[in-house]
């Protein structure tokens, strides 16, 4: 009933518009529409069915859209050429308006019909919703003109729907039914929203006898076909509507030990449908309607469906309805509605465990076990209720992505008992306790609830579960479905806070192979007990202003408790590459360059690739990379990058204090080593040869290839080492004596591992102000000057508060230019009189004045400032700087006594306020 996962189309998230009133979602359990494989649809379509209506007046309103609705949920359906049909699949529907095209001798080829009613090609069908649209009011107003059936009593329209179905007309339940959902959705209060009116339907005037039927949530007798025998569901919340019998048989003995969940790949009255023709060769033991969770039961359960292949023996199969746009049709109603016939079941087949419900979506490496075929095992595996996709030898990859196992586990196995505790502080560990492992087939439930609390805090100190099998989910509530704070398996929790008074631990375990479990302390606190939110950290300068010379930059941090430790950086761009000066105890790394670029110095197989650092000799026992840093002039340092452990075991240790005058580290040094050998991080001192093993913490698993986020902090004068990763504190250790040498260098060693770096940064700590040199000395923070305007030079800020909580990332670029516009050239005058006194001892008259343009790279040529001297034989008259703007010629009114020499110099101002020298040109005399 499902196409392969490569001939699905993409799966889109339609919000359900038609929520069904179930009585078993009335307790409010909340359900989130949000998947993370499953798209937003934009319902596109919704334009064409207004023009239609323009163009079909008779048509009543909303009649196009309840249609579409029911078999797509507004989805296009347009199959490649390429699509293989398997024998057994229901036939292909087509276009927004789910018409069906090849019925294979069963189902009804509506498409045709509709080409045919409208005149529309059958190709602008298949490919062009808009025409479908057009197409189906065309024949639906074509079959009004045959029936002359019109006005807005929408139940005078059901003979027309019924010839627009595809549905054969024998399978009656099935026609109604697919009549029935068509007629609910123009029922909704909700449809008003998309601009059609709401309809009060006379239901039974529409459906009659058949109306208890469609609406049954109770047991129902229902004869066989060939009338001389009396079949009663094996569910009583079920219709009982059987399967063609050359469609299933017997299992001849065969235990039922697992369910199967599938979706039909076609509408709920569809796929009633197909399992009743005999040439199918497929069926399933139940079908659920997506609506309202309505129940058929087409095949008693000691009989064989045929839905899961070589599995059908031990299974009990059960279709959901769902196609196209798939997420749509997975509703509160029908998750609820299967949850409860899985429970049911499960009562009647004690041998299957609802605690054996797969609910392994996603595995830390990244495996998604949703989408996709991963075979978990054959009858006797220890996930019994499974999809399609977990069977061996299947093709089939339902229900894939879109199916929220964890919340139908949680709703097939609603707690029956949960461990709770008011103290305000406490030890929390598994059932095996301090020293024993857990046990096997477990669902676990503790609740902290802290009266009164503002948050409560669950610090983890051992953490080791069956990796890949055994989950704990936390959750800020005093329920499963409350909001959820993280899922753990390889990697600790490290420290959890959830807010307000309440925080529920879940724990689920397989029925084979236990581990060590966990060791955690809680405590609870008020507002002014706890550091509760990050700290914020701002840069007080402002990006449009020039720096020419040393500045001063103000910091503003904040935090509802305390900041512990401030950190800046200063980086500069060169030939588009972004460095930091190591010589100021900083560096940034982002590996786009040669390694010998930001002075690193290896041994062994280290190289760039794919913008990354990598070392991929694992053969290798000692393999070596450092760079240059100055580890003494800053109180603490802040060391962040990302690392992935790409090989199955080895070391990496992160150098952070190397006092040698060469890059080998072969003397003393401090480092951090993550073993994936042994699921370690562990704090070391090397010395003369000999490593001291400072702090260990075990159980820290590294998913491969997967680049992690590490930080390392290590302050100086406190000899305090602190290691994070992700967001969480892993291991916090201050050295007992002072280092008494400084740090020279920082890298990386690896011992028979393969890993990769990148984003490698260094920030040093600061106080509330920073003082900011400028120049071209080697030792001056800020080296590179803007490029023509555009900012190279950038400063970034962090910090960290006393709950080891990082602030996020700020940075302000900076504009520096501290170098001056070159002189302008050459500098002409002219002198140009007009008049003289009667003694001839005056001349009045213009001094005109050129010169060429100067050049300044960093800032550009702000403006142009000139100045007139004027000498004569007793003495010489500077006149004031006139500002000329960037025009390189000027007029000057002057009256001059005869014989005077006259000259201009020029200088360029640029935008940083920086002066050339001044170019004079060559002195007039006023004659």
């Amino acid at each position: 009933m499902k196409r392969n996962s490569h001939l699905q189309l993409v799966f889109f998230l339609l919000f359900c518009f038609l929520v069904p009133k179930s009585d078993v979602l009335a307790e409010g359990l909340l359900f989130s529409w949000f998947f993370s494989d499953c798209c937003v649809h934009d319902i596109g379509s919704m334009p064409y069915f207004e023009k239609a209506y323009q163009m079909y007046p008779s048509v009543p309103v909303g009649m196009l859209e309840a249609v579409s609705f029911s078999y797509t949920r507004f989805q296009s359906r347009v199959w490649p050429d390429t699509v293989a049909m398997e024998e057994g699949d229901i036939p292909l529907t087509y276009s927004v308006m789910g018409l069906t095209l090849d019925g294979k001798g069963y189902f009804r080829e509506n498409l045709r019909t509709v080409a045919s009613l409208s005149g529309e090609k059958v190709e602008n069908i298949l490919h062009d919703d808009g025409k479908a649209i057009m197409a189906y009011a065309a024949a639906f107003s074509a079959l009004q003109r045959k029936y002359d059936c019109y006005g807005d009593e929408v139940e005078d329209y059901k003979q027309i729907l019924m010839d627009l179905s595809e549905i054969p007309t024998q399978c009656e339940f099935a026609l109604n039914s697919s009549l029935y959902v068509i007629y609910l959705f123009l029922a909704d209060s909700d449809v008003v929203q998309y601009g059609i009116p709401r309809r009060e339907i006379d239901f039974l005037k529409l459906f009659g006898k058949w109306l208890p039927l469609l609406q049954q949530k109770t047991v129902r007798l229902e004869e066989s076909p060939d009338n001389k025998q009396v079949h009663s569901v094996d569910y009583p919340n079920a219709v009982w509507v059987p399967a063609s019998s050359c469609n299933y048989s017997s299992r001849n003995g065969t235990h039922v030990t697992n369910v199967t969940v599938h979706y039909t790949s076609g509408t709920y009255a569809g796929a009633i449908a197909w399992f009743q023709n005999c040439n199918a060769h497929v069926s399933a033991h139940y079908v659920i309607r997506s609506v309202d969770g309505q129940v058929t039961q087409m095949v008693r359960e000691a009989d064989k469906a045929w839905h899961v292949g070589v599995a059908n023996g031990y299974t009990i199969g059960i279709e959901h309805e769902a196609y196209g746009n798939i997420a749509s049709f997975f509703t509160p109603a029908m998750y609820a509605s299967s949850a409860a016939l899985v429970r049911d079941i499960c009562s009647r087949h004690p041998n299957i465990n609802p605690l054996h419900t797969f609910y392994r979506d996603t595995l830390d490496d990244g495996t998604a076990l949703n989408s996709g075929l991963h075979s978990l095992g054959g009858s006797a595996a220890c996930t019994q209720i499974r999809g399609h996709q977990h069977f061996p030898n299947q093709s089939h990859t339902d229900p894939g992505p879109c199916w929220d196992w964890n919340y139908y586990y949680k709703l097939i196995n609603s707690p029956s008992q949960i461990d709770s505790t008011s103290d305000v502080t406490g030890i929390f560990t598994d059932s095996g306790g301090p020293d024993g492992d857990y046990g096997n087939n477990e669902r676990k439930l503790f609740l902290i609830h802290v009266p009164h609390a503002d948050s409560i805090a669950l610090d983890f100190s051992e953490f080791d579960l069956e990796p890949d099998y055994d989950f704990m989910w936390i959750y800020e509530g005093n329920n499963v479905f409350s909001h959820l704070l993280g899922r753990w398996n390889t990697q600790s929790p490290g420290r959890v806070v959830a807010h307000g008074e309440n925080l529920l631990v879940e724990f689920r375990s397989d029925c084979g192979t236990v581990a060590s479990g966990w060791l955690a302390h809680w405590t609870g606190y008020c507002s002014a007990q706890m550091d509760m939110s990050p700290p914020i950290t701002r840069i007080l300068a402002d990006e449009q202003s020039w720096k020419s010379r040393d500045f001063q930059v103000v910091f503003q941090d904040s935090d509802d408790v305390a900041v512990q430790y401030r950190f800046f950086q200063i980086m500069e761009q060169e030939c588009n590459v972004w460095s930091a000066n190591p010589r100021n105890g900083f560096f940034c790394d982002n590996f786009d360059s040669t390694l010998s670029y930001t002075g690193w110095q290896h041994d062994g197989n280290w190289t760039i690739q794919n913008h990354a650092l990598r070392q991929s000799n694992i053969q290798d026992t000692h393999t070596w990379i450092m760079t240059p840093l100055n580890g003494s002039l800053h109180s603490a340092y802040l060391y962040d990058f990302y690392m992935a452990m790409d090989s199955d075991a080895g070391d990496c240790s992160f150098i952070f204090h190397s006092d040698k005058s060469s890059p080998d580290p072969s003397a003393r040094y401090l480092a951090v080593t993550f073993s994936k050998g042994d699921n370690s991080v562990v704090v070391r001192e090397h010395v003369n040869g000999q490593i001291v093993e400072l702090q260990r913490v075990n159980r820290v698993y590294y998913t491969p290839h997967q680049k992690t986020l590490y930080r390392v902090v290590w302050d100086t004068v406190a000899r305090k080492i602190m290691v994070f990763r992700h967001a969480s504190l892993l291991t916090e250790f201050s050295l007992p004596v002072a280092v008494n040498w400084s740090g020279q260098y920082m890298g990386f060693i690896t011992d028979s591992a393969s890993v990769t770096i990148d984003n490698m940064r260094v920030y040093g700590s600061r106080g509330d102000t920073v003082m900011v040199t400028v120049g071209a000395s080697v030792n001056k923070m800020i080296r590179q000057q803007a490029k023509e305007g555009v900012p190279t030079c950038k400063i970034k800020s962090i910090v960290m508060d006393d709950a080891a909580k990082y602030s996020a990332l700020e940075e302000k670029l900076l504009k520096v230019d501290y170098t001056a516009p070159l002189p302008v050239r050459g500098v002409q005058v002219n002198f140009k009189y007009f008049s003289q006194n009667s003694s001839g001892d005056l001349i009045e008259g213009y001094l005109q004045a050129l010169w060429g343009t100067a050049r300044d790279m960093q800032s550009d040529v702000y403006d142009y400032r000139y100045i007139v001297v004027v000498e004569n034989a007793e003495n010489t008259l500077n006149m004031i700087w006139d500002n000329n703007g960037l025009s390189t010629s000027c007029w000057r009114h002057l009256r001059l006594a005869t014989g005077s020499r006259v000259k201009v110099g020029v200088m360029a101002v640029d935008a940083a306020g920086l002066r050339s020298s001044v170019k004079y040109s060559a002195p007039i005399v006023v004659r």
